[in-house]
């Protein structure tokens, strides 16, 4: 009974070394894991700022070739000049994101 009694209190401490062994590799996983989604977050707000602000430049710059072309080429020429640019460049970035997907 004794050697049963002793192979119980040795197997309990065995679990709560493992518990504590186990709980500081969690608190350090988490506190890795709460800095990664900090940073993620942070990127992704400033991706969607700095996504806001392209979109309304492209607009603007975009209507205002518009605008000159079809002073000189007339509304239909100016339409398919400017989708046609806005295709290449769409093009162009669809390519350059392919490329770094790929890495």
């Amino acid at each position: 009974m004794k050697r049963i009694a002793e192979l119980v209190v040795h197997v309990a401490n065995l679990v709560e070394a493992e518990g504590r062994a186990l709980r500081d590799v969690l608190d350090s996983r988490a506190a890795d894991t709460r800095r990664y989604i900090s940073r993620i977050g942070t990127a992704l707000v400033l991706l969607l700022c700095s996504l806001v602000f392209v979109l309304a430049g492209a607009t603007l710059l975009t209507r205002s070739a518009f605008g000159l072309i079809e002073q000189h080429w007339g509304s239909v020429a100016a339409f398919a000049c400017t989708g046609l640019g806005l295709l290449v460049i769409g093009i162009i970035c669809m390519r350059i994101f392919q490329s770094k997907a790929k890495a």
